[in-house]
């Protein structure tokens, strides 16, 4: 809830972290032969990303016009809107937060942390990763990326729209492929999420509408089809599409 109402950029960085702290615990203590190893990649992967976000938001910040004679600098959200920065400096700035959002959707090819993170968690945990977690980084995206860096975006979105694609054609070959229920599942959300990076990086108004519906589809889609996985994994006792 802080990531999504947060107007002030520290509070909103201040909430993007602790919620990795929870997140953190809840993967640890699951029953996955492997939980400690993919939930330190994890951990690393956002906590290495979300610091270099935080030297963006300063580098920012240093660049917001003054807010009153006692005030030089500020956090707020509309100050960042604002914020001098020349087009080398936002094109700078702009894959500091990317990395951030980023991961936390994940794009290709920041993903490798997701399939084996949802395989070895319990269901209760994926479906907050999935239909909340992920949606973090697509928000963060609507709100502080596009605004802050236009000029950066114009530049380098043909070059994201191509990862996303990337994301979506090589998830979905992926997920066609599998055998374990939480494995389609988990490639099948990378590719989701792909589409929804390419329609925020389309920059129209018809593709930002469909990103926002997606977001709640998505919510809604990739729980129930986690409580479907669930419920097959406790009537069986199994989760290999062979063996069912």
């Amino acid at each position: 809830m802080g990531v999504f109402v947060a107007m002030d950029a520290l509070v909103f960085y201040f909430f993007w972290e602790l919620a990795l702290i929870p997140m953190y615990f809840l993967c640890s203590r699951c029953s996955g032969e492997f939980r400690i190893r993919v939930t330190f990649k994890f951990f690393i992967y956002t906590f290495v990303s979300s610091l270099l976000m935080l030297i963006g938001i300063m580098f920012v910040y240093l660049h917001t016009p003054p807010v009153t004679a006692l005030s030089e600098h500020s956090f707020y959200l509309k100050s960042f809107y604002s914020a001098t920065l020349d087009a080398s400096q936002q094109n700078m700035v702009f894959w500091l937060f990317f990395a951030a959002f980023a991961v936390k959707m994940p794009i290709f090819p920041f993903h490798s942390w997701q399939p084996d993170l949802y395989e070895q968690s319990s269901d209760s945990t994926v479906m907050v990763l999935s239909g909340i977690m992920v949606k973090m980084g697509i928000f963060g995206m609507l709100r502080w990326l596009l605004p802050i860096f236009p000029e950066a975006v114009e530049k380098n979105d043909t070059i994201i729209l191509v990862m996303c694609i990337i994301g979506i054609l090589y998830a979905s070959i992926i997920a066609l492929s599998q055998t374990d229920l939480k494995r389609i599942v988990a490639w099948s959300s990378i590719a989701h999420i792909g589409l929804m990076g390419a329609g925020i990086f389309a920059r129209n108004h018809t593709s930002l509408h469909g990103v926002m519906m997606e977001m709640l589809n998505h919510g809604i889609n990739i729980i129930a089809l986690w409580i479907v996985v669930c419920i097959i994994e406790q009537k069986t006792g199994i989760k290999h599409i062979s063996e069912i």
